[in-house]
């Protein structure tokens, strides 16, 4: 018994009880299940109503034009590095503005300015422009025209006693894109989820702390979630010596054998002697 009462305790110990999180998690995991579920269907119809954008992108080489030295051509390419930095900011120039909104038949140069950026990757010669549009070909159109433009412009500011020391080529030409770059179903799903569950999980402990407030304040709990036990105080009346106590009912086979009941009064000083004389006078009459 005391092995099977070991293994008993080491088998409750091994069940440790859950944290508040936890526990919140478990109790309301269908609400937070459908609440995710929630979330990421409602961002798949977001991304399904957002108009599509599409982008495409052109590169230029920036190409330095070599001197008469004998590192002519390692300065060249070094000048056209360094130049190649500075260029970006011209694709918000003036000229290459109108000139892109000419090609695209607008007078709105507020959307085609921020339609159109330029970037420099790093310690290279190439300058990278992207166009967006509300189809693919509008964004196609506008990398390529922003390209031409951006490049005539540069080699203008950049010719001196005509001469210019730099040559700007499109090296590759925008394609057309084949999907659009915004909206991604999968990313507004994942944050629409992300959104569902932070939902649920306030709701969840909002309704914890609320049930724990209405209920009445319960007993102390022991370690490994187990209640302790009230100790119960008798709560029948005190038995005064000379009234009789009588039992409870005996059970079949006792009536039988004891039928009546059994008298537990406290004998008076008077009895006790009448009853020490009997059991005298019964030792006497033995005797003889």
């Amino acid at each position: 018994m005391g092995d099977v009462d070991d293994l008993d305790v080491e088998s409750e110990a091994d069940v440790l009880p859950l944290g508040l999180a936890g526990k919140v998690l478990l109790e309301h995991w269908l609400l937070l299940l459908l609440s995710i579920m929630l979330g990421a269907g409602a961002g798949v119809l977001l991304a399904m109503n957002v108009p599509p954008t599409y982008t495409a992108t052109a590169t230029q080489l920036v190409k330095g034009i070599p001197g008469t030295g004998i590192a002519a051509n390692y300065e060249a390419a070094q000048f056209a590095v360094s130049r190649a930095r500075s260029y970006p900011s011209f694709i918000y120039s003036q000229e290459v503005l109108d000139g892109v909104a000419r090609d695209m038949g607008t007078d709105d140069i507020t959307s085609i300015r921020e339609a159109i950026s330029a970037t420099n990757p790093t310690d290279t010669p190439l300058v990278q422009i992207t166009a967006t549009g509300r189809t693919a070909e509008e964004a196609r159109d506008k990398a390529n025209s922003a390209a031409r433009h951006m490049a005539t412009f540069i080699t203008d500011i950049e010719t001196v006693a005509g001469r210019s020391p730099i040559s700007v080529e499109t090296a590759v030409q925008a394609l057309l894109p084949q999907q659009p770059s915004n909206p991604r179903p999968l990313l507004y799903a994942a944050i629409g989820s992300s959104i569902g569950l932070m939902i649920a999980l306030i709701i969840a402990f909002a309704r914890h702390f609320a049930r724990q407030r209405s209920r009445p304040e319960r007993e102390p709990r022991r370690k490994f979630g187990w209640r302790r036990l009230k100790r119960s105080r008798p709560t029948h009346a005190a038995v005064s010596p000379t009234e009789p106590v009588v039992e409870a009912a005996p059970s079949s086979t006792t009536a039988r054998s004891n039928p009546r009941p059994i008298s537990r009064t406290k004998p008076t000083h008077k009895r006790g002697r009448r009853r020490r004389n009997q059991m005298a006078s019964r030792r006497v009459r033995r005797r003889v």
